[in-house]
């Protein structure tokens, strides 16, 4: 399918905005359906690690990588597309390292250990 040259001229921006539009929809509907309490959500809003850390999830991890996605995936062939999407767990591995420990200080929150 990655192949098809139907799928070449695709407009990558459009693709990405309907993409998330739809993911905030479904995300809506299920902090509706699973939250205890509906009056708790707004207490995320005031946790400054919390906002943090969704707006670099938002903007870095989800909007940059999936305008990259859709804007390059369709000029290049479906096995180097296999072989980035390969990659993904490693370099998540990679970061996993030393990312939660960056982030525990930030947010200022202690990092357990074992006993």
């Amino acid at each position: 399918m990655l192949d098809r040259p139907d799928f070449a001229a695709n407009r990558p921006v459009p693709v990405t905005l309907i993409m998330f539009i739809v993911e905030a929809v479904a995300s809506l509907v299920l902090v509706a359906v699973t939250a205890s309490h509906l009056a708790q959500i707004p207490v995320l809003l005031v946790s400054i690690p919390w906002l943090g850390f969704t707006a670099a999830l938002t903007v870095f991890c989800t909007v940059g990588a999936f305008t990259i996605m859709n804007t390059w995936q369709p000029r290049i062939t479906a096995t180097e597309a296999g072989l980035i999407y390969c990659l993904e767990p490693l370099a998540a591995s990679c970061l996993a390292l030393f990312l939660p420990g960056l982030f525990a200080q930030w947010a200022a929150s202690p990092i357990p250990t074992k006993r």
